[in-house]
């Protein structure tokens, strides 16, 4: 994996991005090759309006570009399921759905400490770590909701002309995930309800990001949040099952484990909770 120096990583680990399958079949993967040529452009063109704050260009700056492409191949593979889904049906049903009604993207290098209801809310995030902008870590809702969360290429031309034009300088200016989610989230006005909900990031080598969720009331009234996490993580800071994953192959499982090819991207998927 890349080590970002900002996330506390100082040693590389080895990916296993065949593991993904013991979740779901449902998984797409993408090599850095095939992200460059699908992104590539893109990316150099941000690279030049990259935010200042995270440090020298551009370990973060990438690994929020590549965040944003598996986002959107997870969500292309939910739509790609749902018209396989629908062409089965009665005829007459339009099989360009849509089929699921209320969507959850999560993170899957992420241990739930807390758990989620996504039914509660039509478009609900997190409440911490929001980095004067919104959590980027989850989200789930309607589907109209998730889809504007889900797609963050569109909105770029509208970012950086209306929210972060180059004459105006602020502490968050560039490209700022956190920031740049408000923004997008703000612009469609979509209705975000902040949730008590915890989770803790999974670095390398098993650590658990226990800082996680440490200006959330409900953290400091869970002291055995432990108690159910898997065995062999380490604990690193202060003291739900989906009836549908997508993961973000055509590729094996076999065939994964036996390739050569370097695998996108940065240590982190999206899992999609569909209802």
């Amino acid at each position: 994996s890349k080590v970002n120096k900002r996330n506390g990583e100082w040693v590389a680990a080895r990916l296993k991005p065949a593991e993904a399958f013991l979740l779901t079949d449902n998984v797409t993967m993408d090599t850095m090759q095939e992200f460059m040529i699908q992104r590539g452009e893109f990316l150099n063109h941000t690279r030049k309006n990259n935010h200042t704050g995270w440090g020298g260009c551009c370990t973060s700056h990438d690994n929020m570009i590549q965040q944003w492409h598996s986002i959107q191949g997870v969500w292309n593979l939910m739509v790609q399921s749902e018209q396989q889904i629908l062409s089965k049906k009665a005829p007459g049903i339009d099989v360009h759905g849509p089929y699921y009604q209320q969507i959850g993207l999560f993170r899957t290098d992420t241990y739930q400490v807390t758990p989620v209801d996504i039914f509660d809310s039509d478009a609900a995030l997190p409440n911490f770590s929001h980095a004067f902008g919104y959590n980027d870590r989850m989200f789930y809702g309607t589907r109209q909701n998730a889809a504007i969360w889900a797609d963050r290429f569109a909105f770029s031309n509208i970012f950086e002309t209306i929210y972060n034009p180059k004459e105006i300088l602020t502490p968050r200016h560039g490209y700022h995930s956190e920031t740049y989610l408000k923004y997008l989230m703000k612009h469609y006005k979509v209705p975000v309800e902040f949730k008590h909900i915890c989770m803790w990031r999974i670095r390398t080598r098993g650590r658990l990001q226990g800082q996680d969720c440490l200006d959330l009331e409900r953290h400091t009234l869970s002291p055995n949040m432990l108690e159910d996490a898997p065995p062999g993580f380490i604990y690193h800071g202060p003291q739900r099952k989906s009836n549908s994953c997508f993961i973000n192959s055509t590729t094996s499982y076999d065939e994964l484990q036996q390739s050569p090819a370097p695998l996108l991207t940065n240590g982190f998927g999206w899992c999609l909770v569909l209802v």
